[in-house]
């Protein structure tokens, strides 16, 4: 018999809030303005932040314990000096010269040769973003941190595929192989691309959706931008999103050592009923963590086979998401409802 625990969110919440945040290894980050925001988002719980040369305050960083990726763009020989100037700093987790040349049609001949000359002046790895998953293959390879950016949310009500993030995430994490990958998350609009942010439910969907890949950091984007109609977007006018990124992140810093030390089980697992709900099993410290994201807009059931036999299984963390009874003992049977997720811990007190 299996027994199910279900842990009220707003325990589980209290009891995270009230204690001091462990700077954990799995990264949460956010594409910022500069330093005049790092004590807030520090507060919020990220521990690296992404943002211009120019805005990268290191005093700042050192004295709040954020790990920093500058955002630049420099061609010019006093630009490379300038990196230079940062030299082995702790800080510095890598560089970002370049942000979607898919998008903005950069060759990779472009992208090849200015990194070769950036690594005669800095030993730091280097991160790139790519768009389009086609084009994964092209660009990955001259970066040392891999991200991609999977929008959901698209120009118009009809564009929106909640699907894509998972999608998109999986084929990132084969193509990135052992190179760290990140995964950016949109918690934004900017017109004409998009044409609304997401909601609280909507984010945390993606989140979970990108977690189903083994990703070894999640970023949050964007801070403030500006779009074509010149309507400026500010993540501090939308307190609801910014508690909903608190509340992610205070997950994400629980789950750390299952996030960065737990392995993948997908081995233990003998069937998954439902093609589209996303799914990751992962081992770590004798216990099992299920990982599930429903991209639909409307209820999905969902039913995965184990070769063990779970002796008891408690939700985590997450919303719609309900366990129902099975007639296998060794199967959990789920109702995910629009856009539900979790994060299920599964006993298994008879491993040898």
């Amino acid at each position: 018999m299996i027994k199910t625990f279900i842990i009220a969110p707003t325990v589980f919440f209290l009891a995270l809030v009230l204690s001091v945040p462990v700077r954990a290894e799995f990264v949460r980050g956010i594409f910022t303005t500069g330093a005049e925001t790092f004590d807030t988002i520090s507060a919020m719980g990220f521990n690296l932040a992404i943002c211009r040369t120019e805005t990268a305050e290191l005093e700042s960083a050192k004295r709040l314990g954020l790990k920093l990726i500058p955002q630049w763009f420099g061609d010019d020989t006093k630009s490379f000096e300038r990196i230079a100037e940062f030299g082995d700093d702790s800080r510095i987790a890598a560089w970002f010269p370049f942000d979607e040349p898919d998008i903005y049609h950069i060759s990779q001949e472009i992208v090849e040769g200015k990194i070769t000359r950036l690594r005669k002046y800095s030993n730091k790895p280097v991160f790139l973003t790519v768009f389009t998953p086609s084009r994964y293959a092209d660009f990955f390879p001259y970066a040392d941190f891999c991200g991609i950016t999977p929008y959901p949310i698209g120009s118009n009500p009809n564009e929106i595929r909640m699907e894509v993030v998972g999608q998109f995430s999986k084929i990132a994490r084969v193509v990135s192989g052992a190179k760290p990958l990140y995964i950016f998350v949109p918690v934004f609009f900017q017109r004409p691309w998009q044409y609304r942010a997401p909601t609280a439910l909507e984010l945390h969907n993606i989140v979970y959706q990108a977690l189903t890949s083994a990703p070894d950091g999640i970023l949050f984007f964007i801070w403030k931008i500006g779009g074509l109609d010149n309507v400026i977007w500010n993540l501090t006018d939308r307190p609801d999103l910014m508690k909903e990124i608190e509340i992610i992140n205070h997950e994400l810093i629980t789950l750390d050592g299952v996030l960065t030390a737990g392995t993948d089980a997908s081995s233990e697992i003998t069937s998954a009923s439902n093609p589209l709900v996303y799914y990751r099993l992962v081992e770590f410290g004798g216990e099992y963590y299920l990982f599930v994201a429903n991209p639909m807009p409307r209820e999905l059931q969902f039913e995965i086979g184990f070769d063990f036999v779970p002796d008891a299984t408690e939700i985590m963390f997450g919303s719609g998401v309900k366990i129902r009874n099975t007639d296998s003992h060794n199967r959990i049977a789920l109702t995910m409802n629009k856009f539900g997720h979790s994060v299920i811990k599964i006993c298994n007190n008879n491993q040898e």
